[in-house]
């Protein structure tokens, strides 16, 4: 069996694709219900997943042709155990068979990868990490025993280490049950190292396919070129930080973290997301932290905000006048003002803004509840601030759901910058979008950044954006720092095994140095 993979940026509608694979084409209006097994579609309207997910309909109804895997954190009822999920998928796909007894649960759930299967089948899912999740998936999936794998964007949200093991655990699986898979995805080094052939999708058609070697180094559309251009950007440091002077490391820290502490306590267990954390970072510099699921990155940058009220340890934030406040026992006045300096750009572009207000409404909010602009002047800063980051002013009184996806990260910014800030906390402010919009994204940041005097810490899995946009970075480790240091020391000479695990799981866009299978795991 062979690896086909579809690469088109999120959002990319496949109109007025057909493929008949056999000489038999299904037209979306006439939905095949028989018994047949249809081995073909016909034109496909929507976003591209729609291809995948027309696929799974026609070859898998009523049937066990098709398993259908998604983006874990969306597709997993959260009320429902894994049990009931696996025979659900059992019951709809095998109609007429008796539902599964556990032990075909167990099976499956071993064969997946998932440590305890016998206790894990009756937990529930928001109990699992995001890869155990995916694993969960990848289990009902194959419930059916099925001939097509459809993986649809199935390692988007996970960091480098734990999609490099869904990888690897998909291409075990493939050899095992003889299947072909389909993977659709917007990560082109995801795509170089996996796939057999390729097919690139832009504004609905297929701008090119061929076999993978062909695709990343002799491609003959421009888009595909774009494409693969925009992806080499990512792995090499930005232009406009090349140019820019050397920031001075005498001078005094804009926020200095020290000994960070945060533990949640559920019962008689205690979970350390962060343990023992210092670093700093400098006026107009930015410093990256990176680390997998549950390092505790997140919750690091939450405390910086004092979002959540941490266990222990010191947050000395230096004001535009010279005063150093510590963030951790400043009383709510203070916290207000400290926060009208230290902003926040949130991961889900579309989770993280309100879809009953506007972007006016959405923008204006922070000056409006500081106090700072009301009524026209509150609409012109708007306008402003839309114009800043590239978008035009005359969209303000439009709703979220009108804007794609980088569309709506720049509103977010906008929204973060509002205020003047002197900080920027960005959490996985990139993950959600393709490779072509994400440096232009980066981009936009560090423009801003230049522009504004801003410092950011930038939070990601993804060590491509972090050598593009930072100066320094800080590796997390199950809540501690395991290395620190300018960006091209850690990321081409690291010193800490955790850290050159991390590097050697992130897939390459070249066909040619697939490594990720090979490379170092680190057992601390």
């Amino acid at each position: 069996m062979r690896v086909r993979i579809k690469a088109t940026p999120p959002g990319e509608a496949p109109e007025h694709i057909r493929a008949a694979w056999v000489g038999l084409e299904l037209p979306i209006a006439r939905p095949w219900h028989g018994s047949q097994r249809a081995v073909g579609f016909g034109v496909l309207h929507g976003p591209k997943s729609l291809l995948g997910q027309w696929i799974a309909y026609f070859l898998g109804r009523g049937h066990t042709e098709t398993g259908y895997i998604v983006d874990a954190d969306q597709a997993v009822e959260l009320l429902a155990a894994k049990s009931p999920q696996a025979a659900a998928w059992w019951r709809e796909h095998a109609a007429g068979w008796i539902a599964p007894g556990r032990q075909l649960l167990f099976s499956a759930d071993e064969c997946e990868e998932i440590p305890e299967p016998e206790k894990a089948v009756d937990r529930y899912t928001f109990e699992f990490s995001g890869g155990r999740r995916q694993r969960a998936m990848i289990a009902r999936a194959l419930a059916c025993d099925p001939q097509l794998l459809i993986a649809d964007e199935p390692t988007t949200a996970l960091d480098v280490t734990t999609q490099a093991e869904i990888l690897d655990l998909i291409r075990r699986l493939q050899k095992a049950h003889g299947m072909a898979v389909m993977f659709i995805t917007h990560d082109l080094g995801v795509v170089a190292e996996i796939a057999d052939e390729v097919i690139v999708m832009y504004n609905g058609k297929v701008m090119e396919s061929g076999p993978v070697d062909d695709i990343f180094h002799a491609p003959r559309n421009d888009y595909t070129k774009m494409l693969i251009g925009s992806v080499l950007k990512l792995e090499r440091k930005a232009e406009i930080r090349l140019r820019r002077p050397p920031i001075p490391q005498d001078a005094q820290p804009v926020i200095e973290v020290r000994d960070l502490s945060m533990h949640f306590r559920s019962g008689k267990s205690t979970t350390k997301a962060v343990d023992g954390v210092s670093l700093s970072v400098l006026p107009g510099e930015t410093l990256g932290i990176v680390g997998e699921s549950g390092s505790g990155k997140t919750t690091m940058g939450r405390c910086l905000l004092r979002v959540y009220e941490p266990t222990g340890g010191r947050i000395a934030y230096r004001r535009a006048d010279g005063s150093v406040v510590d963030l951790l026992s400043a009383d709510k006045p203070t916290l207000r003002a400290c926060r009208r300096e230290i902003r926040m750009i949130f991961q889900d572009p579309v989770g993280s803004l309100n879809p009953r207000m506007t972007v006016a409404q959405i923008v204006g909010e922070p000056l409006r509840v500081a106090g700072l602009a009301e009524g026209k002047d509150l609409d012109d800063r708007v306008a402003d601030l839309l114009a800043q980051v590239g978008l035009d002013p005359a969209w303000r009184e439009r709703y979220p759901h009108a804007f794609s996806g980088g569309q709506r990260q720049r509103i977010g910014i906008a929204r973060a910058i509002a205020l003047n800030p002197r900080l920027v906390v960005a959490d996985e402010a990139t993950s959600a979008l393709d490779v072509s919009l994400r440096a232009q994204m980066l981009d936009l940041m560090m423009g801003l950044q230049d522009r504004l005097g801003l410092s950011y810490v930038f939070i990601s899995h993804d060590i491509g954006v972090i050598r593009y946009m930072c100066d320094r970075v800080a590796v997390m480790y199950r809540g501690k720092v395991v290395e620190t240091g300018p960006t091209e020391q850690v990321c081409d000479a690291p010193t800490h095994p955790y850290t050159r695990a991390l590097l050697s799981a992130i897939p390459r866009p070249d066909p040619r140095a697939r490594s990720i299978h090979n490379r170092h795991r680190y057992a601390g």
